[in-house]
């Protein structure tokens, strides 16, 4: 495998948008999936697919295409989302409410593990399987709770400094 910094970044680019064709052509019952339906899916042509592909190895087999329960797991490997990761919200008003109750992270990867607001009307109430935490105990709960990202639902002049309590 090449060095990361030699891949082109519109091929790191393309490969979360290869790893959510092949989810769908799965879903629909596919067993493989050729260059061309997934060149095709994203408008670009299947010999670049080869190209993106062709930076990690050998995926497919000429004629046959690419077997999507093998593709699945290597290029969550790849993309470095083959393992759950714990976040945080920080910011429980109406996106950061929606994004807790989304079942769909866990599916993903994500364990959401933490709820942060400055309201002290939502504060200590449950959103999705959180209880919301004040955020002056972020630096604490961050180390407890083991958090890895947190995702950012405050306004942007606040943003900078939230991040720096994670």
């Amino acid at each position: 495998m090449s060095e990361r910094t030699s891949i082109p970044r519109p091929t790191i680019k393309r490969l979360s948008l290869y790893l959510r064709e092949i989810e769908t052509q799965e879903a629909d019952g596919a067993v493989t999936v050729s260059s061309r339906t997934l060149g095709s899916a994203l408008g670009i042509t299947d010999a670049q697919v080869r190209r993106d592909l062709g930076y990690f190895g050998q995926f497919g087999q000429p004629g046959i295409g690419y077997s999507v329960k093998a593709m699945i797991p290597r290029l969550k490997s790849i993309l470095r989302i083959d393992r759950e990761w714990n976040a945080a919200v920080v910011g429980v008003g109406n996106i950061g409410r929606a994004l807790l109750n989304y079942p769909r992270f866990t599916a993903k990867g994500f364990n959401i593990v933490g709820a942060f607001d400055i309201d002290d009307s939502i504060i200590g109430s449950r959103v999705g399987h959180c209880r919301v935490a004040p955020i002056r105990d972020i630096p604490r709960l961050a180390v407890e709770l083991d958090i890895e990202f947190g995702i950012l639902c405050v306004p942007k002049v606040v943003a900078q400094e939230v991040a720096d309590l994670l």
